[in-house]
């Protein structure tokens, strides 16, 4: 009987552990119960340490990594199913800003509150992306060449070239180049 309960509690760390692999060490209390592991195994992990509480309903399996990727996991967990980075953070992981910033932007389609450092933007249905495995907001990026060019006391031209990727935040869509030009009086 010990031994048929020590190879079914195996065989759920098996699993727990195949799931939290894909999510940087994290795992959903709802995946949890998805995998077939009762309630009260879940506390008995808990004050063994083979699980560690993180937010809420979120656990960090077998020991508690601090990478920036799991801490994006345990947001996006945090958020729910649909969630994604977003804002400041998005712009971040794609490597269009230096500093990451102080908080962890989620969007998600529900509605879930902000928890300490992490800032939720629920009710939203944009574009996913996925980028260094993380699911992520698409983002438009205008590569823009201007000069402004005064051609008199009173005129002024600004001749104006842009390339734009992902308009829209659209992927789907193809990138475009849009040009324009600009005058300025003044009398």
């Amino acid at each position: 009987m010990l031994l048929d309960f020590r190879m079914r509690e195996s065989g759920s760390k098996v699993r727990v552990a195949a799931v939290a692999d894909r999510q940087w060490g994290r795992v959903k209390w709802e995946q949890l119960v998805d995998l077939g592991v009762p309630e009260s195994t879940i506390s008995r992990w808990i004050s063994q340490g083979y699980l560690h509480p993180r937010l809420p309903r979120v656990y960090a399996v077998g020991h508690i990594s601090i990478s920036i990727e799991a801490q994006f996991a345990e947001a996006l967990l945090y958020a729910g199913p649909g969630a994604m980075l977003s804002h400041g953070t998005a712009v971040w992981w794609l490597g269009l800003l230096k500093y990451p910033p102080r908080e962890i932007h989620v969007g998600t389609p529900r509605r879930v509150r902000n928890h300490e450092r992490i800032r939720v933007h629920g009710g939203r249905r944009v574009t996913r992306i996925e980028h260094r495995g993380l699911p992520v907001t698409s983002a438009e990026t205008a590569i823009e060449l201007t000069y402004l060019v005064q051609v008199s006391s009173w005129l002024a031209i600004q001749p104006d070239l842009q390339y734009v990727v992902t308009p829209n935040t659209t992927p789907t869509l193809p990138n475009a180049w849009a040009f324009q030009v600009r005058f300025e009086m003044s009398f």
